[in-house]
């Protein structure tokens, strides 16, 4: 079989030559399939396996690229960038020939996260739902919005080449089962660009960063090396009371059958298997091995990220974990710096009675450090959690403050997506003035007219809530009782009471002044 391109022979092997010779299977990656979205606007990059040697050949919307396969059988090639568009066919020529049809070029982000980011549209075995569910599913037809829903796997012990998963439409019969935040951001971005989205939801339950973080980064930083010994102290101890569960079970095998040979009674002590101690998805690197590493390097816009719960125990850990794992995705991608935008944790558990409470606080506050890092961009949920639902069933406005955010940091929109920040703060005799960014034009207190929230202390470390007022874009607070303030903590809590908010009707970040422990 020849192919001619550009005036250049190009000999491809044939069938028979494959079957008979061939050991590596012709293949490409489950997320080139029908349906797929392509990235727009940079090369857009192909690969897979086949016969050592042989020629790929790769053809979309009038432009070809080849390659050929290295000694191990793999190849990877890149088109020249496309503008948005579609439907496409996209056509790869090896020892066969396969072709995807229904392929659109647009925007395509990475949902990734635990639980909460998992969260489907639809009641299933794990979830309930989300708010008014069934309206949305009847209404979710939109056949230039994609999503492909990345397999599970925690059992990896390097970086994976290949995902089980499909690209579907957007639609009542595909969309239950699609992530809901991913679902809700991509509608908002297709409407708001007028481009086709792909959405590639790869999540997990209860998973900490370190699952989706790669062995190598983690095994190399003393800081991380708590994570690998309490796994490894955890897992050690597991698979012991594994081996001897195996043996006691042999011998009661042993002494039963001897038993019932006599006419006697089995054992009733008959061994039982120990429970698992911590979830596999715990495993240090075992995500980022069998559900990301995999997708590298599908070209993309950037990243949309739900996760925190599961690193809540140790959050100054995570104020060098969160960013090590962004930039250990960057790096491996090599696409620079893409977007990488994040779900602050919302309100959750008890509200708060005391001035400073602890809990989550700490961890919103590593997320929000994380904003140190170059084109990185925060969305703060305080207000759409519930008390005794660690799943809150409202994700569509947590996507809706995504797409703000993704349309102000990434698209160069005038867009509102942040609620005031804390900037900095003066000690004026009894009073602290606090300074506040992104107030919109305005700061107001939601709910009630009292502005609530803010703890003040002094340098006895003792805080009590504090009198705060607004005075045009700063917080004034003080106490009779602290004659020397030193410090004010807003919102730390799991579940605050703070209630700032700026004119744009979004909440203020929470934050404290102090370093204490």
């Amino acid at each position: 079989m020849v192919v001619l391109m550009s005036g250049r022979s190009f000999q491809l092997f044939s069938q028979s030559h494959a079957a008979k010779d061939n050991p590596v299977k012709f293949s490409l990656p489950a997320l080139f399939s029908d349906d797929m979205v392509l990235q727009r606007d940079m090369p857009i990059p192909f690969w897979g396996t086949a016969f050592p040697g042989e020629k790929i050949l790769v053809t979309l919307n009038g432009q070809t690229a080849y390659a050929t396969t290295d000694n191990s059988g793999k190849w990877i090639l890149r088109l020249a960038p496309l503008e948005a568009g579609g439907p496409y066919k996209v056509t790869v020529i090896a020892q066969d020939t396969l072709v995807f049809s229904n392929v659109l070029i647009g925007d395509v982000w990475v949902a990734s996260g635990q639980s909460n980011m998992e969260m489907p549209i639809a009641p299933n075995q794990w979830f309930t739902g989300i708010k008014n569910y069934q309206a949305e599913l009847s209404n979710s037809k939109d056949t230039l919005l994609r999503v492909f829903t990345v397999t599970k796997n925690t059992t990896a012990n390097i970086p994976q080449t290949q995902v089980i998963g499909k690209w579907q439409e957007s639609k009542p019969e595909n969309s239950g089962g699609f992530t809901a935040i991913g679902y809700f951001f991509g509608l908002g971005l297709r409407k708001e660009l007028g481009i086709p989205i792909g959405i590639i939801n790869t999540s997990y339950g209860a998973s900490p960063a370190q699952a989706w973080t790669s062995y190598k980064i983690l095994s190399n930083d003393p800081d991380f090396q708590i994570i690998l010994d309490n796994w490894n102290r955890i897992d050690g101890e597991y698979k012991a009371k594994i081996a001897k569960f195996e043996t006691d079970s042999t011998l009661w095998s042993s002494q039963a059958a001897e038993a019932l040979s006599e006419g006697r009674p089995e054992s009733s002590n008959k061994p039982q298997p120990p429970i698992r101690p911590i979830l596999p998805q715990k495993r240090p690197a075992s995500l980022y091995n069998g559900m990301l590493a995999p997708l590298i390097p599908y070209a993309i816009k950037g990243v949309i990220w739900y996760q925190g719960e599961g690193n809540a125990d140790n959050p100054k850990l995570y104020q060098k974990l969160f960013p090590a794992m962004i930039s250990n995705w960057r790096d491996n991608w090599g696409q620079g710096d893409f977007p990488f935008l994040f779900v602050q944790l919302p309100n959750f558990m008890k509200p708060q009675t005391l001035p400073s409470e602890g809990g989550w606080a700490g961890l919103r506050e590593a997320q929000t450090r994380t904003l140190r890092l170059p084109n990185t961009g925060m969305v703060t949920t305080i207000g759409l959690g519930e008390e005794k639902d660690i799943h809150p069933k409202n994700k569509q406005d947590v996507g809706k403050r995504l797409v703000q955010c993704a349309l102000a940091k990434v698209y160069g929109r005038e867009v509102q997506y942040s609620g005031p920040v804390f900037e900095k703060m003066k000690i004026r005799g009894k009073q602290i003035h606090l300074y506040f960014q992104k107030t919109e034009g305005k700061l107001m207190a939601t709910s009630s007219k009292e502005l609530k929230g803010f703890a003040i202390a002094g340098e006895d470390r003792n805080f009590v809530w504090g009198n705060a007022k607004i005075k045009g874009h700063q917080v004034v607070v003080h106490n009779s009782k602290v004659k020397e303030p030193a410090a004010i903590r807003y919102s730390w809590a799991s579940n605050p009471i703070g209630n700032l908010f700026n004119k744009a009707g979004l909440p203020a970040v929470p934050f404290r002044t102090d370093d204490w422990e």
